[in-house]
């Protein structure tokens, strides 16, 4: 890795993909393996994520090995039988070696460049234990920036039978972190998205 790309910091940082879903708005598809062009989402998660970090694991729930196959370390939730985001956050917690932990779906793979900075910049300066993204003045819950710490207070959360992230990220020292751009946090859900994420996914390489 060249480290002239890296951001400041990613030594400290690991992100997790969350790729643990169902799939349930579109038919059950496994989001992470749908293809534009000759590519994989999450294949672009990784390319554009990986700069920003130190290591980067997926969380899934099934398809292990062709995950797998993409070199990268990848693990099963390992609280419930898919009981959402939030468990997938729980053991990405378990199985990062660094200090802070990233998250970032990889149905929404237009996420900016410098992610990782802006949400680890505030936490690194003590005005935080915790960051969002937010857009358009709107949370984006599975974007953000968490300690390793954290992962006690989840399982309690958890076992709690709570199930909303926000809902426990406002149980840390959280702050909001404004990005300019909401079509860097769309997500996508049904095959018109899917169209729409082709041309801006390609267009996005040629740059």
């Amino acid at each position: 890795m060249d480290s002239n790309a890296l951001t400041p910091n990613t030594e400290l940082v690991t992100a997790c993909i969350l790729t643990g879903g169902k799939g349930s708005r579109l038919d059950g598809v496994d989001k992470g393996l749908l293809q534009i062009s000759d590519r994989n989402l999450i294949e672009y998660c990784i390319e554009k994520i990986r700069p920003q970090v130190s290591t980067t694991i997926i969380s899934a729930n099934r398809n292990i090995q062709t995950y797998r196959n993409l070199g990268l370390h990848v693990f099963e939730d390992s609280y419930g039988n898919y009981e959402g985001p939030l468990a997938g956050f729980l053991s990405g917690l378990e199985n990062t070696k660094t200090p802070y932990l990233v998250i970032l779906p990889t149905d929404s793979p237009f996420f900016p460049k410098d992610l990782v900075k802006r949400l680890l910049t505030p936490i690194l300066s003590g005005r935080c234990t915790a960051s969002v993204a937010k857009v358009s003045g709107r949370i984006q819950p599975t974007f953000c920036c968490i300690p390793k710490e954290s992962r006690h207070s989840l399982t309690d959360y958890l076992r709690s039978g709570q199930r909303k992230i926000v809902g426990w990220l406002k149980q840390l020292e959280l702050m909001e972190i404004s990005f300019e751009i909401p079509e860097e946090f769309i997500n996508i859900n049904n095959e018109t998205d899917l169209s729409l994420a082709s041309t801006y996914l390609l267009n996005e390489r040629k740059i």
